[in-house]
């Protein structure tokens, strides 16, 4: 299961992309919101007064931030902060299309990024330390913010 493509912004279900059916990489579901993992973090998310939320993902050096003009002011402000707190090499920052973090614009949410870290998925768990020790840098710059 997908979870990002789960979230409804924008691309619901996948917007085409990925398997039709169930499988271990990219399927998004039938439709927005259909898996149990995907409520209970979208229920979480809502029914809290976060002051950031930063969704983390599998795969890429990238941050993204904004979905169609819908974020904060402060967001790209915010995800410039946590691009130059990243430990050591590259980490292009975009502003984002759809997914778990732009679900929480699209439905007036907080400031927020979509930060992706590692290769192509499932990742090993062998790559979790030194993921880590890459980006722990921003997380801590999230609790700052």
């Amino acid at each position: 299961m997908d979870l990002n493509n789960q979230f409804p912004g924008g691309l619901g279900a996948g917007g085409g992309r990925g398997p039709r059916s169930p499988a271990p990489r990219n399927y998004s579901g039938t439709g927005p919101l259909t898996e149990p993992e995907a409520i209970a973090l979208a229920d979480f998310t809502r029914a809290h007064d976060f002051r950031l939320v930063i969704a983390w993902h599998s795969q890429g050096e990238e941050i993204y931030w904004g979905y169609e003009g819908l974020e904060p002011p402060e967001s790209e402000q915010i995800t410039n902060l946590l691009r130059t707190s990243r430990a050591t090499g590259r980490c292009a920052t975009w502003r984002a299309g759809p997914g778990t973090r732009t679900g929480s614009s699209r439905t007036g949410g907080g400031p927020g990024s979509r930060s992706r870290w590692g290769g192509v998925n499932p990742l090993p768990m062998s790559q979790f330390w030194p993921i880590w020790s890459r980006t722990i840098g921003v997380m801590l710059a999230g609790l700052a913010v």
